[in-house]
C-alpha cells in the first residue's frame, strides 16, 4: 500500500507531538450495553446503563467486571459490537491529526490480541484515508 505524501509529512512531524494512550473498553466504546442482556439471561437481573455506577457492581455471586471479562472471553461478537460513546470518534480524529495515538488496555492477555485486532482494524480504518498500516509509525 502506498502512503500519500501528505500522510508521510504528517507522520514525519508527529514525532515531535504528544504520544497519547487511549483505552477502548468503557472509555471510547460502550462495554456496558452489550453485557446487560447477558447478565439478565445468566442471573435474572435487569439493569440499565445508568445503574452501573462502579466497576465492581455486585450481581449475585459475581460482579459486573467479571461479567464483562466473561463476555470478552466467550463471545467475540460482544467486543466487535461495542459502539463508540457519543463524541468519541470526533475526539479521536482531532487527537489523531496532531499526535501519536497508542491503544492501552486492561483486557486479559489471552483475549487482548484476538478480540482487539478485529475491532481496532475496523475502527481505525473508519478514519478518513486511514488503514491499519497507516496508523503505525514507519521505520526509515
Amino acid at each position: 500500500m502506498t502512503i500519500p505524501l501528505r500522510e508521510k509529512r504528517r507522520n514525519a512531524e508527529k514525532h515531535r507531538r504528544l504520544r497519547i494512550g487511549v483505552d477502548v473498553d468503557g472509555v471510547l466504546a460502550d462495554q456496558i450495553r452489550g453485557v446487560l442482556p447477558r447478565i439478565k439471561q445468566r442471573h435474572g437481573v435487569t439493569l440499565t446503563p445508568e445503574q452501573v455506577i462502579h466497576w465492581k457492581l455486585p450481581i449475585g455471586d459475581t460482579d459486573i467486571a467479571q461479567e464483562i471479562v466473561a463476555a470478552m472471553t466467550s463471545d467475540t461478537d460482544y467486543v466487535r459490537s461495542m459502539r463508540p460513546h457519543d463524541g468519541a470518534v470526533p475526539a479521536i480524529r482531532a487527537l489523531y491529526r496532531e499526535n501519536w495515538l497508542v491503544v492501552v488496555t486492561a483486557r486479559p492477555k489471552d483475549i487482548e490480541k484476538t478480540s482487539f485486532v478485529d475491532y481496532s482494524t475496523s475502527a481505525m480504518s473508519s478514519l478518513p484515508g486511514r488503514s491499519r498500516e497507516s496508523t503505525r509509525p514507519r521505520s526509515s
